[in-house]
């Protein structure tokens, strides 16, 4: 299906109803493959009844920010073999820059590969075709497809009334395998990041806090958190800087930031040496306050210098930015 449009919260419920149907259906298969068992008959390989398709994706445009386009997959495993490799091309702490010479088929492979969403622009995907082709390797089948969505929506967008710059930001998720909270958070999460590649606006507002408000040690902090977490951030800035944008933006009060998946905890390094994290910064205190800190400063300039609306997703809008109320459990 192409051409759809609608506004964060109504993929949100629409993923969630996916997902009860996708349930649903496969207790009914389960049911009737032992109702089967029972009266002594195989199952017939060939019937696909209740199968996924490998291909099993919608893409979604947010009517308020069409140039951010959800792609919605039909299951964890179709979305990780269609954007596990391309995500670790992007921004992978090992293989940025370099294509895995396989497709991932378990979530062992690496920190991609675990991804509940994915985040990239049009642009970022034909740089990954270029170096699959480069390295004289082939796309699997889903990653093909993704590519033909991909470049089918960029032409849709050209031959829009409001092209825009001509910039296209993607939102791969799973709209089964996760719970109702995590797929809005995920979603919220992954649009901040397509707000930042379409928005100049917000991109300079987010420079201009990197370079003038945060200190070198309050970057090179950062920069070592998402690399804990296997970002190439120690070597790409403007990763970076997409991921102050958004983690700090919709990672909810009452929670430290520092205890998020796999950065460093405190008394593993994380004490610091007490200097400020940022302009005004009191100092002291552990690395994980100090992160804490940073984000509650981020977020009152971030306020007004993001342009409405802001995203907003899932049962009683809990999913949505730090600064209009984000409750702890959305991330």
């Amino acid at each position: 299906r192409n051409g759809i449009e609608m506004d964060l919260a109504a993929v949100a419920s629409l993923l969630a109803s996916s997902a009860k149907a996708a349930k649903k259906a496969t207790l009914r298969k389960n049911n009737a493959d032992k109702h089967k068992a029972k009266r002594g008959k195989k199952r017939d390989p060939t019937d696909t009844d209740g199968a996924e398709s490998a291909h099993d994706v919608r893409s979604i445009a947010l009517v308020d920010r069409p140039s951010i386009v959800i792609l919605a997959y039909a299951s964890r495993p179709s979305l990780r073999s269609a954007c596990t490799r391309l995500s670790t091309f992007l921004e992978d702490a090992k293989w940025a820059g370099s294509v895995m010479h396989d497709v991932p088929t378990s979530d062992a492979a690496c920190a991609a590969a675990r991804y509940s969403g994915h985040n990239f622009t049009a642009a970022d995907v034909e740089r990954f075709v270029q170096a699959v082709e480069s390295a004289n390797l082939q796309l699997g089948d889903d990653e093909a497809e993704l590519v033909r969505r991909v470049r089918h929506v960029v032409t849709e967008r050209a031959n829009s009334t409001d092209p825009g710059d001509g910039t296209v930001a993607l939102v791969a998720v799973s709209a089964t395998g996760l719970a109702t909270d995590e797929l809005a958070s995920t979603l919220v999460h992954e649009t901040m990041h397509g707000i930042f590649e379409t928005e100049s606006c917000v991109r300079a507002f987010v420079q201009e806090f990197w370079d003038d408000k945060m200190t070198a040690r309050g970057r090179a902090v950062w920069r070592d958190w998402l690399h804990g977490l296997g970002y190439n951030a120690r070597c790409d800035d403007r990763l970076a800087m997409n991921e102050l944008l958004a983690y700090l933006s919709t990672e909810p009060y009452g929670r430290p930031l520092w205890m998020l998946g796999g950065g460093r905890r405190r008394g593993e390094g994380g004490d610091g040496s007490g200097e400020p994290f940022f302009e005004g910064d009191p100092g002291g205190g552990t690395d994980g306050e100090a992160l804490t800190r940073l984000r509650d400063v981020f977020v009152l300039r971030a306020k007004d210098a993001i342009p409405q609306p802001h995203p907003v997703a899932g049962p009683g809008a809990k999913a949505r930015c730090v600064w209009d109320g984000a409750r702890n459990g959305s991330s």
